[in-house]
């Protein structure tokens, strides 16, 4: 229930038509220490599905998305 709560809250703070979950455990999938997690990755119309590592944000912009998605999430917004 955590990634359907994360993926609205992405959903209310950037407005993507869609957004891909992606989970990749193991070394084929680049993870050196084994743990879980899932990358929720805004989709918008037009654009291919591209690795993650090709695609890079300025720091300042994905600060300003993380406060917008931290102010649509329910149960953080109730804490702060």
């Amino acid at each position: 229930m955590l990634s359907a709560t994360a993926a609205f809250a992405v959903r209310i703070a950037q407005r993507p038509p869609g957004i891909i979950l992606v989970q990749a455990n193991g070394s084929a999938a680049d993870q050196t220490v084994p743990h879980f997690h899932i990358h929720l990755i805004p989709k918008y119309s037009g654009e291919f599905l591209v690795p993650l590592a090709a695609r890079r944000e300025d720091t300042e912009k994905l600060k300003g998305r993380a406060k917008r998605i931290i102010a649509a999430w329910p149960e953080l917004k109730e804490s702060n």
